[in-house]
């Protein structure tokens, strides 16, 4: 049996130790790394909201002060449960005009059920079948419910949100049914002749550019561009009209002529509904030209139930069905005639 010496033994203590303090490291940086992990999606968009969004709400008596993690949805009896806890008497839903927040109210769900008119902007109604019909194909079995601290006119409350740490968040009654306006897209937009794309291979031929010959294109725009209370976009409904032609000075008279027209429709809506659709009602090509057209487009948040109809007659026209929440829409008609181009 081999006999260590004495003098071996502070190597071997000091070994010992370093092994111990090396180990020790380690551990404390493994556990520094996973304290610095990046938030949760649903964290990042909370946080803004309680900065960009508490911005865009100002102009109400609304504003978010804090929030909290309170448990994970393990089984579908505690989905159920929680789902049903959204739609209690108690629970509250926003009603306002999206593009003015300084009226924006909350209403209970059980003040809804009673009443059938009161809310400023359209009739109070609202379809709780619809609503859990909604829920149960977002809800998810693993996801995350956190509570979220309120204040309305001082008076503090609090929502349930439902969350996933890579989607973010899933649904809130006030988050999801408030969208921000972010643009309007309305109106002409007159481009530089000199820039003006004439799409003359789909359309009527015009002369090859000369003197006395000035290319023109108009559009016209309807639409808005909405966003989350965090900041980011959250859904688009857009429509434009557009003419191309020219102005003809060869003969010292000018003529104002029509080469081509095009309609163009573009919509999306993240967790929510958004239609876009335009339709050419007349068009008539050549000197003092003209077209028109219909359109119709909008953006509504979950809990609204909306459609939109085309009549070749009379054009677009809205249903609201449930109609509690946020949603915008508009329908119109469009008629741009070549004389137009004398105003360019």
């Amino acid at each position: 049996m081999k006999t260590i010496i004495l003098k071996e033994w502070p190597v071997l203590v000091c070994v010992l130790v370093l092994s111990f303090f090396l180990s020790c490291r380690k551990d404390s940086e493994s556990k520094e790394f996973s304290s610095q992990q990046a938030d949760a999606v649903w964290e990042t968009q909370l946080k803004q909201v309680l900065t960009t969004g508490n911005d865009f709400l100002k102009e109400s008596s609304l504003k978010m002060t804090g929030y909290k993690e309170k448990e994970i949805l393990a089984s579908r009896p505690e989905i159920e449960r929680f789902k049903n806890s959204l739609l209690t008497d108690e629970k509250v839903l926003p009603d306002y005009s999206p593009v003015d927040l300084k009226d924006l109210q909350l209403i209970k769900i059980g003040e809804i059920k009673r009443k059938t008119s009161g809310v400023k902007h359209k009739a109070l109604t609202y379809d709780i079948t619809g609503s859990s019909v909604f829920l149960d194909s977002v809800v998810k079995i693993g996801q995350k419910i956190i509570e979220i601290a309120w204040e309305n006119n001082g008076v503090p409350f609090t929502t349930q949100a439902v969350v996933d740490d890579k989607i973010g968040i899933i649904y809130d009654n006030l988050i999801s049914n408030i969208m921000i306006i972010k643009e309007e897209h309305e109106g002409e937009v007159v481009l530089d002749p000199n820039k003006a794309t004439l799409t003359t291979d789909i359309c009527i031929s015009m002369p090859f550019p000369e003197p006395g010959i000035t290319p023109r294109h108009k559009t016209v725009s309807h639409g808005w561009t909405a966003q989350w209370l965090w900041g980011s976009d959250r859904g688009e409904a857009r429509v434009s009209h557009t003419v191309e032609g020219y102005t003809d000075t060869r003969t010292g008279h000018a003529k104002q002529v029509l080469t081509c027209s095009a309609v163009d429709a573009y919509s999306y809506m993240t967790l929510g509904k958004g239609d876009a659709k335009i339709v050419n009602h007349s068009t008539h090509y050549g000197e003092d030209g003209s077209s028109s057209v219909h359109w119709g487009l909008y953006l509504a948040a979950p809990t609204v139930s909306i459609s939109m109809t085309y009549s070749p007659g009379s054009g677009f026209s809205i249903t609201l069905g449930t109609a509690l929440g946020s949603e915008l829409h508009h329908t119109g008609s469009e008629f741009i005639s070549a004389l137009h181009f004398q105003t360019m």
